[in-house]
C-alpha cells in the first residue's frame, strides 16, 4: 500500500471516530438528564408514600391529634413538587395536569384539618386522599401490578 493511500485511509478512520466523539457528546447529556429526571421522580414518590404512610400509622394511634401534622404539611410540599418533577406529563393534554391540581388541593385541605386537630374528620378524609395517588397510578403508570399506597 503506497503512502497516499495510507493517508488517506487514516482520514477515513479519523472522521469515523470525530463523529463517534461528536454524536456521543450530544447523546450524553440528554441521557444524564434523563437519568436525573427519573431519579428526581423516584425520590418524589418515595417522599409521597413516606407521608401517606406517617399520616396512616398516626391516624391509627390516639395521637392522632399531634402526629398528623408534620407528615400533612410534608405531604402538601411534596404534591406542589409533583407538575415539576413529571413536567414531561404536565405539559401535555390529559388528565395529569387536572389530577396533580387535585392532589394538592387535597392535601392542603388535609392538612389544614390536621392543624386545626379534627381527628375524625381526618379519618373520613384520608381514603379520598389515597384515592388521588391510586387514580394517577392506574392511568399513568399501567404496569404496576399494586396499588402505589
Amino acid at each position: 500500500m503506497s503512502n497516499v493511500a495510507q493517508v488517506r485511509g487514516n482520514r477515513g478512520k479519523w472522521l469515523i471516530l470525530l463523529i463517534l466523539i461528536l454524536s456521543c457528546g450530544a447523546i450524553l447529556p440528554l441521557s444524564w438528564h434523563a437519568i436525573q429526571a427519573q431519579l428526581a421522580q423516584q425520590r418524589t414518590m418515595k417522599a409521597l408514600k413516606k407521608s401517606l404512610t406517617e399520616i396512616e400509622s398516626a391516624l391509627k394511634t390516639e395521637r392522632c391529634r399531634n402526629a398528623v401534622l408534620a407528615p400533612a404539611n410534608a405531604l402538601v410540599a411534596q404534591a406542589r413538587s409533583v407538575d415539576g418533577v413529571f413536567s414531561q406529563l404536565s405539559q401535555a393534554p390529559g388528565e395529569f395536569a387536572h389530577l396533580s391540581r387535585a392532589l394538592v388541593r387535597s392535601s392542603a385541605q388535609f392538612a389544614l384539618l390536621a392543624k386545626i386537630r379534627d381527628c375524625d374528620q381526618l379519618k373520613l378524609n384520608f381514603p379520598a386522599l389515597k384515592q388521588r395517588c391510586t387514580t394517577c397510578h392506574e392511568l399513568f403508570d399501567p404496569q404496576r401490578t399494586k396499588k402505589p399506597m
